[in-house]
């Protein structure tokens, strides 16, 4: 995973411990991921916060354990305080997945073939084609084989997306485990039925 190396790289270049706004600098650089437009999910550190800014919420993690941080340690602290999964997101380059959360598009390339999107709260998601996938298969949606993966998940078939949606039953976020299944799900689809795009 190119981008996990390289972020690694750049935190041992940092004099430690590296601070929050060094961090937050550091993932729109190697990620494109601006960390200041995400929410706080944690919202007893968020009380905490005169002014809840992703570089105050990483010192006052920080501050609480002892430094310095390995880059996984901060990794697991950003999937904890913002629900970004960076190694799970460095594990999509070259899978030809869009994937836009937390307002933002976290990976994207012209002929990446699907899109998932999840809510801003993370309590839904939507798998659907891209434009370079319906040009190059001249299709008018997902196709049946990946809709049917994705149904017997739980997700609906929704003509006005031309994909698949799933909402999760109380409002929650949906869970990791279910986001992971999913891009596996398209993964595999995109190995053994796409191979010629």
């Amino acid at each position: 995973m190119r981008k996990i190396g390289e972020m690694d790289a750049f935190l041992d270049s940092f004099p430690h411990p590296a601070g929050g706004d060094r961090i937050c600098r550091l993932i729109r650089q190697v990620f494109g991921i601006d960390l200041e437009q995400v929410q706080l999910l944690d919202r007893s550190m968020a009380e905490l916060l005169d002014e809840p800014t992703a570089g105050k919420a990483i010192n006052l993690y920080m501050g609480m354990y002892d430094p310095p941080f390995s880059g996984r340690e901060i990794r697991l602290m950003l999937n904890r305080l913002f629900g970004i999964n960076l190694e799970g997101i460095a594990a999509l380059e070259g899978e030809r997945i869009s994937l836009y959360s937390k307002g933002q598009w976290m990976t994207r390339s012209e002929t990446d073939l699907f899109i998932i999107r999840s809510g801003y709260l993370d309590a839904d998601v939507s798998v659907t084609p891209s434009a370079y996938y319906l040009e190059r298969s001249n299709a008018a949606g997902l196709p049946p084989a990946l809709t049917e993966a994705l149904c017997s998940m739980g997700y609906t078939e929704d003509q006005t997306i031309q994909g698949c949606y799933f909402l999760s039953s109380d409002g929650s976020p949906v869970q990791d485990v279910f986001k992971g299944k999913t891009i596996g799900t398209v993964i595999q689809f995109i190995r053994t039925a796409c191979t010629d795009m």
